[in-house]
C-alpha cells in the first residue's frame, strides 16, 4: 500500500477520521486492543522485521474495530453501517497516523521496543 502523502497530524484527516481517531484514543473499552496492537508492532520493531506498510495494516484492524464500536455506541439501527459512516480512505489515514505516531515515539525514546521482545521465538 504505497502512500504518497504521509499522514502525520490530525489536520490531515477529514471530519470522520478525526472523530474516529479521538474516539479510539479516548475510549477506555478500546484501550486493551490499542495496547495489544502496539505491543505486537513493538515486538516486530524489536526483532528488526518491522515494515511501516504492514504496521499500518495492523493498525487498520484496530481502526476497523474502533469504527464498529463507535457505530454500536452512537449509531442507530436505521443509520449508515460502520463502513459507510467511516469510509476506508479515512480509516486508512487514521491507521497511518497511529502507525507513524508509534514509530515517532520509538525514535524519540518514549517507547523502548527492547522491552517487548518475544521470548522463546
Amino acid at each position: 500500500m504505497p502512500i504518497d502523502d504521509h499522514i502525520t497530524s490530525y489536520d490531515q484527516l477529514g471530519h470522520e477520521g478525526r472523530e474516529l481517531a479521538l474516539y479510539i484514543e479516548n475510549t477506555e473499552a478500546l484501550y486493551p486492543q490499542v495496547l495489544a496492537t502496539e505491543r505486537n508492532l513493538l515486538r516486530h520493531y524489536s526483532a528488526g522485521n518491522f515494515d511501516l506498510d504492514l504496521g499500518i495494516k495492523g493498525m487498520l484492524h484496530l481502526v476497523n474495530f474502533g469504527a464498529q464500536q463507535y457505530t454500536r455506541e452512537h449509531g442507530s439501527f436505521s443509520g449508515p453501517r460502520w463502513h459507510a459512516l467511516f469510509p476506508i480512505s479515512e480509516r486508512r489515514k487514521v491507521a497511518e497516523l497511529f502507525a507513524r505516531d508509534l514509530v515517532s515515539r520509538i525514535r524519540s525514546g518514549e517507547l523502548d521496543p527492547s522491552q517487548y521482545r518475544s521470548h522463546g521465538r
